[in-house]
């Protein structure tokens, strides 16, 4: 017969041979190190946000029924509340 013993198992002996009241010694989680070429690798070096100066060289295509003419500004909208 092949006896399993699992950490569950060597918590609850270990429990019983130092007494009903002893605390349970818990595991540290372990950190691994930094890989800094795996990072490169997954995330790149790219730089985000918004690059306002080629904001107005972004394509914009309007299909459909009554499309609305362009705005050049928000003031100009009339925005019910």
């Amino acid at each position: 017969m092949q006896l399993v013993v699992t950490y569950h198992y060597l918590l609850i002996l270990s429990r019983s041979l130092r007494g009903r009241d002893a605390p349970i010694p818990r595991r540290r989680a372990r950190t691994p190190e930094r890989n800094e070429r795996l990072e490169r690798e997954l995330f790149g070096e790219k730089k985000t946000g918004i690059n306002f100066e080629k904001y107005d060289d972004i394509p914009v295509e309007t299909g459909g029924d009554d499309i609305p003419a362009p705005i050049a500004a928000f003031s100009v909208c009339a925005f019910s509340s």
